[in-house]
Formats: structure tokens, C-alpha cells, sequence
């Protein structure tokens, strides 16, 4: 008569790939002999590959007499007891990493990472079922609860990323690679409107008026982020004292030449666009001034015997800027 073990589960010492075989001790009696001979198909000891996969181990008792007894048959599933390891993991100071970080700058034009700036190279690994010559396998990525991949656009700041390793055949799981992306914001503020040379303006005074000697412009320029589209207004200020012009409405600038500096805020990252230099240059009134014109009253005498005189007289000429005669 035997003692069977029931169905038996081993594992591997950590690190190792193999287990030796071995289940709860069987007893045998027989009615003469005191220690009847067991044997096992495969031996006690046996050298097998912890993956998981059950042995089938077939025992049977004899006497002396060399009578056999029942067969006991068990199965022992030997185990791996090493989880898988990711191999690549940014916050294990692989190359192009920094503290667990990934960072990658914008895309001109856009508010996310470059196609493929941020990647990554991670593959898991396991002392029984893959890696070595066999090669590793994918890991899986998500940042909350969307898929991440390698290669694929990120926002504009952080996002935490957790990847895991597949089970192995054991139902081991390795602990999970978790890093940070950074995407940083490197592009400054584009600015559009910005005259490409001087603005040429005159004076148009009215006729005989020397208080206005001023022309009026707009400067229309704007400016517009990679993180926001809305076009605003960019404010330009005086050369070189740096006073504000008027944000509304045309700008008064007198005869000769006026420089000012258009500049937009800096965005949110800090980054500052390049100034937009502006040369103004108002020549004087083309208008013609009158030259003569009495200042009051003029009198002349009536001529002898009638009420009117045929002797009034005056000269009034045009006077030209510059003596410019047309």
C-alpha cells in the first residue's frame, strides 16, 4: 500500500531558471517487508525548466518478493518565482534621461512635441520564458488611462507614464517602469504685421495752418503663440525714452524721423519674441500756404464824385514748401 501526494506546486530559487524536482515524502508498508523500494519516473531530483509546466511523476512500490504495488501518480508543476524585468527604463538612468524624466521641446508651429522627439527603447525580459538570445518582449505604456507609445506627440508640460511587462508563464509580474515626460515650450511668440522697411508719411496740413505738422499711422502689428491662436495686440513704445504709444487709434508722429520698438509679451515658458524695429519718416506738409493775406480790414479812399473806388488792390500769393512751384 502506498501514500500518494496530492498535486504539488515548486519554485524556483529567485534568479534561476531551473528547479530540481521534488514533492512530499511516500510512504509505503508491506505486510513482510519493513522498507519496501520506491520508485519514481522521473527521479527525486530531477533538473526541470521552471516555466510553469507541470511534471507528471508515475511511483511504484516493491517487496522483496519483488511483488509490485499500486501505481501513484501525482503531478508536480514547478514554477519560476523571478519576475520580468523592463530593460531601457528612463528612471534607471538610461541615456537621453534625467531623474526618471524624458525631455523634448515643440514642434515649430505647433503646441506638442515633434513626431518622435520623445521615445523610448524599453523592452522586458525574463530568466525563463524571453530575453537573452530569444530577444524581449513589448512593454505597455499608458499615461491615466490612455495607450502611450514610443514616438507619438505629447503636450506642452509633464505627463506621467507608467509601463508594465507581461506576466510570465508563471504569473509573475515585474514592477512597473514610471517616468515623466516634459515637453517644453521653446518657441517664442511669432509677430505679424511688422513693416519689412520705413513708413513714409507726410504732413497734410490745411491751408495756412502750421500747428499740425504731424502725420498719423496705425501700427497694426500683432502677435500670436504656438499655445494660443488668437492674434493680440502687440505694444510698441517710443525710441528711446520707452514711453507706451496709445495701444487705440492712429499715432500722432511729427516731421523727421521716429523710431519705435514693437515687442509682445513673453509667453508662458518665459520665451521672448524678436523685437519689431520700426522707422517712421514724416516729410513736411505738401500743401500750399497763402502769402499776402491782409490780417484786417482794408481801406480805400472812393474815387472823385462816386461812391466806389476802382483803386483797391491787394496780392495774395501761394507759397510752396521749399519754394516748390508746380
Amino acid at each position: 500500500m502506498v501514500s500518494c501526494p496530492s498535486n504539488t506546486t515548486i519554485r524556483a530559487l529567485p534568479g534561476a531558471s531551473t528547479v530540481s524536482l521534488t514533492w512530499p515524502q511516500i510512504e509505503a508498508y508491506d505486510n513482510v517487508d519493513r522498507n519496501p523500494v520506491i520508485s519514481c519516473v522521473p527521479r527525486w531530483g530531477s533538473i526541470v525548466q521552471a516555466d510553469g509546466a507541470a511534471t507528471v511523476v508515475t511511483c511504484r512500490v516493491a517487496d522483496s518478493a519483488s511483488n509490485v504495488g499500486s501505481e501513484c501518480v501525482f503531478a508536480v508543476a514547478a514554477a519560476d518565482s523571478t519576475p520580468p524585468v523592463i530593460i531601457g527604463c528612463p528612471n534607471r538612468g538610461t541615456s537621453g534621461s534625467s531623474n526618471g524624466h524624458i525631455i523634448a521641446i515643440t514642434a515649430p508651429g505647433t503646441n506638442v512635441s515633434a513626431l518622435g522627439a520623445v521615445s523610448w527603447n524599453m523592452t522586458a525580459i525574463d530568466n525563463v520564458d524571453w530575453g537573452g538570445t530569444s530577444g524581449g518582449k513589448a512593454v505597455a505604456c499608458s499615461a491615466g488611462n490612455f495607450v502611450v507609445k514610443s514616438g507619438q506627440r505629447f503636450p506642452i508640460g509633464n505627463t506621467d507614464v507608467s509601463c508594465t511587462a507581461p506576466q510570465d508563464s508563471s504569473g509573475n509580474m515585474g514592477s512597473p517602469c514610471s517616468f515623466n515626460v516634459i515637453v517644453v515650450d521653446a518657441e517664442p511668440p511669432t509677430i505679424h504685421g511688422c513693416p519689412g522697411s520705413a513708413i513714409h508719411l507726410r504732413v497734410r496740413s490745411a491751408i495756412g495752418d502750421r500747428t499740425g505738422d504731424v502725420a498719423f499711422w496705425t501700427p497694426n502689428i500683432t502677435a500670436t503663440d504656438n499655445t494660443d491662436a488668437v492674434a493680440r495686440t502687440t505694444p510698441c513704445f517710443w525710441d528711446p525714452i520707452g514711453a507706451l504709444l496709445p495701444d487705440e487709434g492712429p499715432v500722432a508722429f511729427p516731421v523727421g524721423t521716429t523710431r519705435i520698438t514693437c515687442i509682445p509679451p513673453a509667453d508662458a515658458a518665459g520665451n521672448v519674441a524678436v523685437p519689431c524695429h520700426v522707422t517712421i519718416m514724416v516729410s513736411g506738409t505738401d500743401m500750399p500756404a497763402l502769402k499776402g493775406c491782409p490780417s484786417g480790414p482794408i481801406t480805400f479812399p472812393a474815387d472823385r464824385g462816386r461812391a466806389f473806388s476802382t483803386s483797391v488792390r491787394w496780392n495774395i500769393t501761394l507759397s510752396y514748401p521749399g519754394g516748390r512751384i508746380p
